[in-house]
């Protein structure tokens, strides 16, 4: 299949819920502007509050349960073959050049790929694409921001459901270190592949509810408005914290980060690391 059908069979999903209706006018005023020749089909998931914009299908899905309930459901609505997954506060910052896109799910579709991840991440060489990732690495496969072949997806997130997970954060501690969708292969797993060429210029807005400082001025400098979301600011503290645990993650073993854990527990010091 060449790049011209790929690209019929790709769409933008951005999967949210009425508790961050804040937000949704901010994704789209961003996404319109660091891409405004986008022309796959756009999806916004919310549960019953309607949102009406040109170019965006709202997918309702009722009342709200949990994330994987939800996204089980609204992917009923998804036609596509593959999908670009997003949250509500996952933020463009580069304009955009399309023809990226259906050049990566060709590729994606000769490798036999599943998952390609679009955000950076620490540990890889930069500026390169379809980057394998070795055995015994944790966090294979995430939420962050990627491109999904829309049936492995379905069925890895109904699999998990059944097993008892609920929310984004289950998803990914679940497969932390678990290989059973990408089993290793001549020591790499197989099936997924990493992008640390930063196309997207991903930026992350939220944590726990609050926005980041940097990101909201960041986008309030590039005439984004922000005037009609009250959601609170993470304090100074809390974005330092948040910092020195990134930092850690990053460029501590597994090993140092358990040994750091119980540090912290001894020293009555709450971690999130």
């Amino acid at each position: 299949m060449g790049t011209r059908e790929s690209k019929q069979s790709i769409a933008i999903f951005v999967d949210s819920f009425d508790g961050y209706n804040d937000l949704w006018n901010i994704f789209w005023d961003i996404f319109d502007k660091y891409w405004p020749d986008c022309s796959y089909t756009k999806y916004l998931v919310s549960n019953e509050l309607k949102f009406e914009r040109d170019g965006v299908i709202n997918v309702r899905t009722g009342k709200e349960i949990n994330w994987f309930e939800r996204t089980i459901k609204a992917m009923e609505s998804i036609h596509e073959e593959y999908f670009i997954l997003f949250l509500e506060d996952y933020f463009l910052s580069k304009m955009i050049h399309s023809e990226d896109i259906p050049s990566i799910v060709d590729k994606m579709k000769t490798d036999d790929v599943f998952f390609y991840r679009l955000s950076m991440r620490g540990g890889l060489p930069l500026n390169q694409s379809f980057i394998e990732l070795p055995e015994g690495s944790e966090y294979p496969i995430t939420l962050q921001l990627g491109i999904w072949k829309k049936d492995i997806f379905v069925r890895i997130i109904q699999e998990l459901h059944d097993a008892g997970c609920n929310s984004p954060w289950d998803f990914e501690i679940y497969l932390k270190k678990n290989y059973q969708y990408c089993p290793a292969k001549n020591g790499t797993l197989y099936g997924i592949r990493f992008d640390t060429r930063d196309i997207f210029g991903y930026k992350n807005g939220v944590l726990r509810g609050k926005w980041f400082p940097d990101v909201r001025k960041y986008y309030i400098r590039e005439g984004i408005d922000f005037s009609h979301s009250n959601r609170e600011i993470m304090s100074a503290f809390q974005f330092l914290r948040y910092k020195v645990i990134c930092f850690i993650s990053s460029h501590f073993s597994s090993a140092n980060k358990e040994r750091l854990v119980k540090l912290l527990a001894k020293c009555k010091i709450k971690n999130k690391i």
